[in-house]
């Protein structure tokens, strides 16, 4: 394992630390960052399941750091490992995009403060610090990840992706991942920091998939947009759609019929993406394993 993994691993897992303590002590009936009068007070039970859910979301960064950088990781099935993998991308790529631009529109004047519109749930620091922390385990993992898939599937990912994909299925996911960055482009017209990267996300996912059925195209461009948008697309989407339905003290700030109709779709869109992918680089050559 080479200095610039161990030090990757280290940032990854200190990153995890803030947001496990805090969420630990709620669970243990702590109000540190919740005003008086919140109504997260009022859903006891609801949060502590929440916040359960999310540690172990959490504590699952540490555990993906340690399988990126530890000889057992290698015999890990590679299903097993990028699952995760593509969810911790999808919830975590967005926050480092996004959270650094509500940072700057802030600065400039152009947006309101970070938390400011969570002031009713949480002091604004949690946000700073959690987001913060967010940021710092996506280009933290992110980085180990790319290492990981260099050394143990660097071949699969050099040359041109080969036919055999068929159209249906790519124009499907960008079918509906154009769809979705329509609905999510009214949000960007009349928030571009909040909305913005919604449509982005989505238009990655399109291209990646309108890019399988172009003439050979480079299987490193295709993986990567794929990767990125599609993940992002599916995880955000699942995650938005599981917000919509669960009962809890944001009953007001419910997403639309509309917008969860466009997350599910979304969902869709990201899972045949990456069943796609699996398909077309199935075949193809791994590199020798050897030491991260």
């Amino acid at each position: 394992m080479t200095v610039v993994a161990r030090i990757l691993r280290a940032v990854a897992i200190a990153a995890c630390v803030p947001y496990l303590v805090l969420k630990v002590a709620w669970i243990a009936g702590s109000h540190a960052g919740i005003p008086a009068g919140s109504e997260l007070l009022e859903h006891r039970a609801t949060m502590a399941v929440a916040n359960t859910v999310t540690v172990l979301m959490d504590a699952a960064v540490i555990l993906l750091a340690l399988a990126l950088t530890r000889p057992w990781g290698r015999r890990v099935p590679g299903w097993a490992l990028l699952l995760p993998l593509w969810g911790a991308t999808g919830l975590l790529a967005p926050i480092a995009v996004g959270f650094p631009l509500q940072l700057a529109a802030e600065a400039s004047g152009g947006t309101t403060p970070v938390g400011d519109g969570g002031g009713e749930y949480l002091d604004a620091w949690v946000f700073g610090v959690v987001y913060t922390g967010f940021g710092v385990q996506a280009l933290a993992l992110g980085g180990l990840f790319v290492l990981y898939v260099r050394e143990r599937w660097g071949a699969s990912l050099t040359g041109a992706l080969p036919p055999g994909a068929g159209v249906r299925l790519p124009l499907c996911v960008a079918g509906l991942s154009l769809l979705a960055a329509c609905v999510h482009l009214r949000s960007a017209v009349d928030d571009p920091v909040a909305g913005g990267p919604d449509v982005l996300w989505a238009l990655v996912t399109a291209a990646a998939a309108l890019l399988v059925v172009a003439p050979a195209p480079r299987v490193r461009t295709v993986v990567v947009l794929g990767w990125a948008g599609g993940s992002a697309s599916s995880a955000w989407g699942a995650w938005a759609l599981l917000f919509s339905l669960a009962d809890g003290p944001f009953d007001e700030n419910r997403p639309s019929a509309l917008l969860s109709l466009t997350y599910a779709g979304q969902m869709v869109a990201g899972g045949l993406l990456l069943l796609l992918g699996a398909r077309l680089l199935a075949g193809r050559r791994a590199v020798p394993a050897g030491a991260v």
